[in-house]
């Protein structure tokens, strides 16, 4: 099947063998798979709905066409596969991925194979800035042990004594780890300056040789460190920039497609509109009337 004819509706599918150890912020959350989880408020000052890891198993999978904030997951051993820019990408031991606000996020296991990931959910309140910067990666090389100890740690103490100091702590490590995966171009003030230069101005005709000379880089420099700390080539990045801007001012305003289109950088709506519909798995159209978007296991 050709890979811009993904489409996505809300399922969760799950398995027996599969085992999950999770922590929700809100007791209001009573949520089947959330029902029984520990609470931590201390996850609310940081913005995250919960946090978890996971044991899983063939056939769990899990699909939601859009999050109202980001999911970033970390691979800590075994394989499973995530969707990607709408399209499938094997997630090995060693990587991390995220998933954007206002995105399609899916991810499942593959037959035979274990799988065990950590991940971080979190909420994004219209005034509240996103802690991921629009230029971090889409999956790159990660280590997620950490990350990993941090969750289980949180879900032991709220599960258990839940002293309110070590739940602070532990919830400050997760937030620390997160931010190493998904602000590593603070590494690289080239990387840093220039992606917020582009952020500020979408509507902008950027040529990679453009791009590759705000950055004081050649060309086949500045594409290498992209797919190195990104995950995608700079015309990749652009391109994504631009529909997850777009889809954020979809998802939340009422301005004409023709007008969000122009504001992000197309002369021409159809041409938006199909590569929103190549990356998002659905037209801009139908994201705003909510045919595109639902929720499920978020």
């Amino acid at each position: 099947m050709p890979q811009n004819h993904i489409h996505l509706s809300k399922q969760t599918a799950g398995s027996f063998r599969t085992q999950e150890w999770i922590v929700r912020a809100s007791a209001e959350d009573r949520r089947d798979w959330l029902r029984d989880t520990p609470v931590c408020r201390a996850l609310v000052r940081r913005g995250i709905s919960h946090a978890g890891v996971a044991h899983a198993a063939y056939p769990y999978e899990v699909t939601r066409p859009s999050l109202s904030g980001m999911f970033v997951m970390a691979c800590v051993d075994g394989a499973g596969e995530v969707l990607l820019d709408n399209r499938w990408r094997r997630f090995s031991a060693g990587q991390a991925c995220l998933a954007p606000p206002y995105a399609p996020n899916a991810y499942r296991c593959i037959s035979g194979c274990r799988w065990e990931f950590v991940w971080v959910r979190y909420v994004q309140p219209p005034s509240r800035r996103p802690i991921v910067f629009a230029a971090a990666p889409l999956l790159a090389a990660f280590d997620g042990e950490a990350l990993r100890a941090a969750v289980l740690g949180l879900h032991h103490e709220a599960a258990s004594v839940a002293l309110p100091a070590a739940l602070d702590q532990w919830v400050d490590l997760i937030e620390t780890y997160v931010r190493r995966f998904t602000q590593p171009w603070r590494e690289d003030d080239r990387l840093h300056h220039l992606w917020e230069d582009v952020a500020a101005d979408l509507a902008r005709h950027w040529t990679v040789n453009e791009l590759a000379a705000r950055a004081g880089l050649s060309d086949e420099q500045l594409r290498r460190l992209c797919l190195r700390t990104l995950g995608r080539s700079p015309r990749q990045q652009l391109t994504w920039m631009r529909m997850e801007r777009a889809g954020a001012q979809i998802a939340v305003g009422t301005e004409k497609l023709e007008t969000i289109a122009r504001e992000v950088g197309y002369d021409s709506v159809f041409s938006f509109s199909n590569t929103f519909h190549r990356l998002l798995g659905c037209r801009p159209s139908e994201y705003r009337c909510g045919t595109g978007r639902g929720s499920a296991k978020t």
